[in-house]
């Protein structure tokens, strides 16, 4: 199970390459002719990453089991495993960050949307239009979210949260068998 790719992120600004299998990292800088492992923070449960997210030197690598949620960090030429937050946390299925790190947006499947406006000190929990199954989530540097949410809906704040609009019901099922098929992005206008 350690082999099979269940994450990809290919950053747009430095095209470097992140992929998960498994609980291990891999990232490629030069077009995938190289790799480098990262191995999952020592200490912490082994769950499978669900999804990668890269804002600078640091890649957000959610779980989809609980024990909170981990970050690799790179520093000096080399990449380093470490925990953000070891709150209960769980069931993770996507995650978005501002460039710099500082606002972390995570979706569960039991907690809705979790925010942190602070590199992840502290923590909110939003529920998009009352569902607390968020299935992938996107946002822009503006305060603009949308989220994918219970399988079939999908909802948009422009004020980070406070309020929500449906913007459709019709475009079908999100996820086959549990498992994550993709991933939304937010366009600039």
């Amino acid at each position: 199970q350690d082999n099979e790719i269940n994450a990809l992120f290919v950053d747009p600004t430095t095209f470097k390459i992140y992929v998960a299998a498994g609980k291990n990292l891999a990232i490629s800088d030069d077009n995938a002719d190289s790799w480098q492992t990262v191995p999952p923070l020592a200490g912490r449960n082994s769950n499978p990453i669900s999804s990668i997210y890269a804002a600078g030197n640091t890649i957000f690598t959610p779980k989809l089991m609980p024990g909170g949620l981990d970050y690799v960090e790179f520093n000096n030429g080399s990449y380093s495993a470490k925990l953000i937050s070891n709150s209960d946390i769980s069931l993770l299925t996507d995650i978005f960050a501002s460039k710099d790190g500082s606002r972390i947006y995570v979706s569960s499947r039991i907690k809705g949307l979790i925010i942190s406006k602070d590199h992840g000190v502290n923590w909110q929990e939003i529920h998009p239009n009352n569902k607390t199954f968020v299935n992938y989530i996107s946002a822009s540097d503006d305060g603009q979210l949308i989220c994918a949410v219970d399988s079939k809906e999908i909802v948009i704040s422009i004020d980070e949260g406070a309020t929500w609009r449906v913007l459709s019901t019709s475009v079908g099922s999100f996820h086959s068998d549990d498992a994550m098929i993709g991933k939304i992005y937010v366009s600039p206008a």
